[in-house]
């Protein structure tokens, strides 16, 4: 009866244990999913970013005052899209591979998955914003 309280709470801990390691492997091997996600976030949001710069263009054209926040908005998007296109670029850069094109450059992987993460949580982020107008 001991055996198994012991048996249930080192398999508690040992699965609490993994998630994060998980999480790094995740980064390391699946870093072209997170590439994809992050690349249809950014399609999604250049769709949302065009209907506000229409929205602006018609706002002066009838000279309307524009809400605060909407251009500083939009120069927020045009920054996060160069970065997420740097991402883009690093992926079919020749560091993705070592020794002669044979192995996978792991470390640049692992830290591409990474980036692709951020900019993805940046990219919503901005979206969120983006509603408000």
């Amino acid at each position: 009866m001991a055996g198994n309280i012991i048996f249930s709470i080192v398999g508690k801990l040992a699965g609490f244990a993994m998630s994060p390691i998980w999480c790094q492997f995740e980064n390391l091997f699946c870093y072209d999913s997170k590439i994809e996600t992050l690349r249809d976030k950014v399609k999604y949001h250049e769709i949302n970013e065009a209907e506000v710069q229409q929205l602006v263009i018609e706002a002066k054209r009838n000279a309307e005052t524009i809400k605060y926040g909407v251009t500083d908005w939009l120069k927020k998007v045009d920054d996060l899209k160069k970065q997420a296109y740097e991402v883009f670029e690093s992926e079919t850069n020749f560091e993705m591979q070592c020794l002669f094109f044979i192995c996978p450059n792991l470390k640049t992987r692992y830290f591409l998955g990474l980036k692709a993460i951020e900019k993805t949580f940046e990219v919503v982020n901005l979206q969120d914003e983006g509603t408000l107008f």
